[in-house]
């Protein structure tokens, strides 16, 4: 029984001989480290350089337009391809064309979802504007391929609406990008935290900006402008497919079209699908 505990407190003393030495090393390292206090980073959520966020906003938006217009370009060879060899049920080319529309509808989606400084407003509105009508030109196409048409006349006028609109907004926004000195770099800096925070404005905030003009001719100008948007907003809203007796496909195309033509005028946007929707049907008779 000696042996046994004699061994046992002489584990025990070892093993705390060993800790005690490697407490002791560990205590050598840590007290040979230094910090470089110029390696330690400390973000605080500012732009530190304007003119660095100003250029990332230019670079951000030319690849947005830039990948835009090579899908509006490849979409435009389609259909001018198949008005000048013909294409019949089945093609390839038709499948190809559907796909490219497709391609072109996700790469416009992309101008909605950028947020840029105030003084590339102007350039940014006008792309929201071609990608409307790129959304449109695409489905102009597709109904083409729907309806067999031969001479897609009217997805060639549509698609090179659409191709010389984001030329324009390419141009607008060169120069306004070319004018942007410390003052835009500035307001870039300015507008990068509420960028951050933004979130698209309510139903009743759209009506609300929208019908403020009205006030200057009194209080019952204003209400009446009211009074149309939000019955703008319940016959939107009552709409579907079914009861305009439509192709899913087709009304959701001229819900996109139309939403992007009037993001923030309900009325415009409930006239529009009326005038596309009811085209659309006469189409089919």
């Amino acid at each position: 029984m000696k042996v046994r505990t004699a061994g046992l407190l002489g584990l025990v003393l070892m093993a705390s001989l060993l800790g005690w030495s490697q407490d002791e090393r560990l205590g050598d390292v840590a007290g040979s480290i230094t910090l470089n206090p110029n390696a330690i980073v400390e973000t605080s959520g500012t732009v530190e350089d304007p003119r660095a966020a100003a250029k990332a906003d230019e670079e951000l938006f030319n690849d947005v337009l830039a990948d835009c217009m090579a899908a509006a370009d490849q979409l435009s060879r389609l259909v001018a391809e198949a008005r000048s060899t013909g294409v019949y049920p089945g093609d390839d080319l038709l499948t190809r064309l559907e796909q490219s529309t497709r391609e072109l509808e996700r790469q416009v989606d992309e101008i909605y979802l950028i947020r840029l400084a105030e003084a590339f407003f102007d350039p940014a509105e006008m792309a929201r504007v071609a990608a409307g009508l790129c959304v449109e030109a695409g489905v102009i196409v597709r109904r083409d391929i729907e309806l067999g048409s031969v001479s897609f006349t009217q997805s060639s006028k549509g698609v090179d609406s659409c191709r010389e609109h984001l030329a324009e907004t390419q141009a607008r926004f060169a120069a306004a990008a070319g004018s942007t000195g410390a003052k835009g770099a500035r307001t870039v800096a300015a507008s990068a935290a509420s960028r951050r925070t933004e979130t698209p404005p309510t139903e009743d905030e759209t009506v609300d900006a929208l019908c403020t003009p009205a006030r200057t001719a009194g209080a019952e100008a204003f209400e009446a402008c009211q009074g149309v948007q939000y019955r703008a907003i319940a016959a939107l809203a009552s709409r579907s497919a079914e009861n305009e007796m439509l192709a899913a496909a087709v009304f959701s195309d001229i819900r996109q079209v139309c939403n992007g033509l009037y993001p923030k005028d309900f009325a415009a946007r409930n006239g529009c699908e009326m005038e596309k929707m009811t085209a659309a049907r006469l189409e089919l008779e």
